[in-house]
């Protein structure tokens, strides 16, 4: 029987576009690459194993790599959201098979954000290869924290993605574009956190800097919002009240049809997001029906509000006919018949006609 020959990983993990030819140097992009050395290296474990020499050889070559440019950037902290891959601010394009491959391992840990941090060990990075490769039924910050502490683990931090959280030097995205909580200064999150507790984001609105106007309309971070401030999360009632507490801004500024649809949207996609989050907590049949009935009402209230808007529209627009009107009779004789018909008919739909002026 023949002797089996191993696959070299550096060959089996060389760079093709779909043509088949290499692709063009990475150094253009260090955190594209950064990402796809990596997921060779979770390949390799993967394929053999991570006490396998192939594993130790491939490990030994990507390490120093990885150190170096975590130490040049002090920290790496990568998030995933709606299949998307930032790494530091950078969005990964991950159109090929290598970062797909790093996007799923991530995706599967269910986290916030992975970070690692200046000092981190060769034994520490086996372990985040480890974590990546989800060999084990390890899932959300909680579970993989504790995981962490066990291993004694320094240099890699898992974050919870809540508002307070979300870097400055990260975006948080949805599918296909980057939302406007991008770049936004922790001053600003902080001053809209203590306004919506306060009731004020409403009053807020019509002077504050855009930064601030989007981030009020932004499900995706409402959502972490909530997240936040609610404390019992199976408290459905202390749920409704956050709720609430958007709900009232968003109806409060509503002041014609066009924002009373685009505020309705954004609060139907915080609902979307809110059940995305709270994943199984919300799923309680008592729970789920309480968040489904507060989000009908605050659905309804919205209509409401943009009912009484346009009736009181409606009304003003009424009231300039009525007067036009009158001004109209003032110049017809009191006895004429065109007079007595019009007059006759306003006062079967309720119009008060005044005493033609003397």
């Amino acid at each position: 029987m023949q002797n089996m020959q191993f696959i070299n990983p550096k060959k089996l993990f060389q760079k093709h576009d779909p043509k088949g030819r290499p692709k063009k140097d990475e150094t253009a992009d260090p955190f594209l690459s950064l990402v796809r050395n990596i997921s060779q290296l979770i390949s390799t474990n993967k394929l053999y194993g991570n006490k396998h020499k192939l594993f130790q050889e491939h490990l030994k070559q990507v390490f120093p790599k990885v150190s170096k440019f975590v130490s040049e950037k002090k920290a790496v902290t990568f998030f995933e959201a709606e299949n998307n891959l930032l790494v530091n601010r950078n969005k990964i394009d991950i159109s090929d098979g290598l970062t797909k491959r790093f996007l799923r391992g991530l995706h599967e840990l269910d986290i916030g954000y992975l970070i690692l941090e200046t000092g981190l060990t060769l034994e520490e990075f086996t372990i985040f290869i480890h974590l990546l490769s989800n060999e084990e039924p390890l899932k959300g910050d909680e579970k993989i924290k504790k995981y962490l502490q066990e291993k004694g683990i320094k240099h890699i931090i898992i974050r919870s993605a809540t508002y307070k959280l979300i870097e400055e030097d990260e975006k948080v995205i949805k599918k296909g574009d980057v939302l406007a909580v991008e770049e936004l200064s922790f001053e600003i999150r902080n001053r809209f956190m203590e306004d919506l507790k306060q009731g004020d984001v409403i009053k807020k609105l019509k002077k504050e800097e855009e930064k601030y106007k989007n981030l009020a309309h932004n499900p995706l971070f409402l959502s972490k919002v909530v997240f936040d401030l609610v404390k019992d999360k199976g408290n459905p009632e202390e749920l409704a009240k956050v709720l609430w507490l958007i709900g009232d801004y968003l109806i409060g500024e509503i002041d014609s049809a066009k924002s009373e649809k685009i505020n309705r949207k954004a609060i139907e996609e915080l609902k979307k997001q809110i059940f995305s989050l709270w994943g199984e907590q919300i799923k309680k049949e008592e729970i789920e029906k309480h968040v489904e009935k507060t989000f009908a009402a605050i659905t309804l209230a919205s209509q409401l509000k943009s009912l009484t808007y346009l009736y009181e529209k409606h009304k003003k627009n009424l009231e300039k006919t009525a007067s036009k009107i009158q001004d109209i009779l003032e110049v017809l004789p009191p006895q004429s018949q065109l007079y007595q018909q019009t007059k006759e008919r306003l006062e079967k739909l309720g119009f008060s006609l005044k005493e033609p002026r003397k």
